[in-house]
């Protein structure tokens, strides 16, 4: 039902402020070195750690869970759009606390 949303990996920029979005994503930061063949690695004409990178959930899915169970609920009238709401908002939820961990994880990782 849901597109699997995938982290976003960032750093912050070191000249102004902002961050660089990384276009790979990882469960950690070793996982990360080892994906991208070291822990240092350039972005937006700097040189960054892999230790600076921070991890962030891709989008808001029970919102979304929500939406997509009201349109599919529509088929069943009234009742099946409060249904189908409830349903997806209460998936979508789920798949929120995933990310939830997996951000932690990142975030809590080490080289």
């Amino acid at each position: 039902m849901f597109r699997r949303q995938e982290l976003k990996l960032y750093v912050y920029k070191k000249q102004g402020e902002g961050k660089v979005f990384l276009n790979t994503t990882a469960p950690t930061r070793h996982a990360l070195a080892e994906q991208i063949g070291g822990i240092k690695f350039h972005a937006d004409g700097e040189t960054y750690a892999v230790s600076e990178v921070v991890a962030e959930k891709g989008a808001d899915n029970t919102s979304l869970g929500m939406l997509v169970g009201g349109v599919i609920g529509m088929l069943g009238g009234g009742p099946g759009v409060a249904a189908g709401g409830v349903i997806g908002a209460f998936l979508g939820k789920e798949q929120d606390k995933k990310e939830e961990a997996e951000v932690e994880q990142f975030n809590g990782s080490s080289i």
